[in-house]
């Protein structure tokens, strides 16, 4: 293979990986809204991979959330309702008030909000 074909691929994987996470970040949003209108949540905060590794996606990339205000008993709930809107990927939902201290502060510091 020569370093035509080999860019061309490397270019394709590429734009792939990019469509990826512009679809990660647009069903984190999905998540966020769904999060504010139907369990109250204060804040959505997109950490993690998606935001702090941009140019770095794997198979199984998640969409890391941190979310305020959302009621203990409500937690499973609302993790089951968000899980077909996130559909392909997988949601990790974090309740801020139980977040590390370093996790919070990076979020807060780094993360991208969800209006």
């Amino acid at each position: 293979m020569g370093s035509v074909e080999y860019y061309s691929i490397w270019q394709k994987r590429r734009a792939e990986e990019e469509r990826k996470r512009d679809l990660a970040i647009d069903r984190a949003r999905l998540v966020a809204k769904t999060l504010k209108e139907r369990y109250e949540a204060k804040e959505v905060i997109l950490f993690g991979s998606l935001i702090w590794r941009p140019d770095f996606l794997w198979r199984r990339t998640d969409i890391d959330l941190l979310v305020k205000g959302l009621k203990d008993e409500r937690y499973f709930e609302a993790l089951a309702d968000i899980s077909a809107i996130s559909h392909p990927f997988h949601v990790d939902l974090i309740p801020f008030e139980k977040a590390w201290p370093s996790v919070k502060e990076r979020a807060l510091r780094e993360g991208l909000r969800f209006e």
